[in-house]
């Protein structure tokens, strides 16, 4: 049974769910988010950081194979390509949505100090997104040569994208939780690992049906489970490293993490969901598609957690003794969970990636009509 349509059924409805969440956005604004001025980032800052690392993992599976010519991944090259570029709209309207004022973004163009990480972000950034949309239009049209120049390219950009995107959070001394080399490559591995994940998942859903894709699907299979054992060791490194340091405030921040009042996150979205399920579902027998296509499924839906996992024990212990308590009101807080209007933010651009993809599968690879499509599920 092809899954296509009930999944792009699926992500519709969502979509339109999470719709409710932008419309309070954009005219309710922010006072509906529960993160302030201690914690001043949330879901939608992490949900950047996943559907960016979605998108880079993905550019890097496809304009590798199209750099080498990879055969055993041929038929998911393209794919690859539409997933990066429906994921990095999405990245992008996510991020624009926890900008107070995102028109002031613009001035980070003019003013850039090309000493921060994060103005590495928005000049990468838009560059990266130009060459997806060029390497998507070209394809098509069989370019080879220049498909393979771009790719190139785009493989450069898309490492320093996620090494700056690392970077924002790894460089920062006051935060001795996020101030770990490690992180740049947790940022990196991850990436690879979401984005073969959405691919495979994406190719299962369209082409089930197809022996061909399916191949080329299962080729995905082993280089997905190093990424998983290679993330836990990353992750094992990083929480051993932070406890023999013995730095109370990251004995803290990782006392959150573990056993904190959101500790079965970790144990359950990281350990069980990022973790040991796709590990056992893909040590099966690599002649089956449906093990890998339910690895990649628990591994998009828990990912999330990961990211939040890096994000708020940073910024969840004070930094000096007492500030919880020397100022009490509803943005001087310590605590967070996200506002429904956030959960449907990342509803909105989750599913958002997901129809984009679908649909641009089927216009691009497959040179059907989208409104087909529409109508089928309709």
């Amino acid at each position: 049974m092809k899954l296509d349509k009930p999944v792009f059924w699926l992500a519709l409805i969502t979509l339109l769910i999470g719709a409710y969440g932008m419309l309070t956005r954009v005219f309710v604004g922010r006072s509906e988010v529960n993160y302030g001025s201690y914690i001043p980032w949330g879901l939608e800052v992490a949900g950047y950081t996943f559907l960016s690392g979605i998108s880079a993992g993905a550019f890097l599976m496809a304009a590798l194979a199209y750099v080498f010519d990879i055969k055993r991944l041929e038929k998911l090259r393209l794919i690859g390509i539409i997933a990066a570029l429906s994921t990095s709209i999405a990245a992008l309207i996510i991020i624009i949505s926890d900008l107070g004022h995102p028109l002031r973004a613009l001035t980070s163009l003019v003013n850039i100090n090309l000493s921060s990480a994060m103005a590495w972000t928005f000049i990468i950034f838009p560059l990266y997104m130009l060459v997806i949309i060029a390497m998507s239009w070209m394809i098509p049209k069989g370019d080879g040569r220049k498909v393979k120049a771009l790719a190139a390219i785009g493989i450069l950009l898309a490492l320093v994208l996620e090494f700056a995107d690392g970077a924002i959070y790894s460089v920062v001394g006051a935060k001795p939780y996020w101030n770990a080399g490690i992180l740049t490559i947790m940022f990196l591995t991850s990436s690879l690992l979401t984005g073969i994940a959405f691919v495979a998942f994406i190719a299962y859903v369209l082409y089930s049906d197809s022996e061909e894709h399916m191949e080329n699907m299962r080729n995905l299979r082993l280089p997905l489970l190093y990424l998983v054992l290679f993330y836990a060791l990353l992750e094992f490194s990083d929480i051993v490293s932070l406890y023999y340091a013995k730095i109370p405030s990251d004995i803290a921040s990782i006392n959150l993490v573990l056993f904190g009042p959101y500790g079965w996150v970790f144990w359950t979205f990281f350990v069980f969901g990022s973790v040991l399920i796709p590990a056992v579902l893909l040590a099966f027998d690599g002649k089956k598609s449906l093990p890998l296509a339910l690895a990649s499924f628990f591994l998009l839906i828990s990912f999330p957690s990961t990211k939040m996992n890096i994000l708020l024990p940073g910024l969840a212990v004070p930094e000096l003794k007492g500030l919880e308590t020397a100022f009490v009101h509803e943005r001087l807080m310590f605590s967070y969970f996200p506002s429904t209007m956030e959960w449907l933010i990342f509803l909105f651009c989750f599913s958002l990636s997901v129809v984009l993809v679908i649909a641009g599968t089927r216009r691009i690879v497959d040179k059907k009509p989208v409104m087909s499509l529409i109508k089928e599920v309709a």
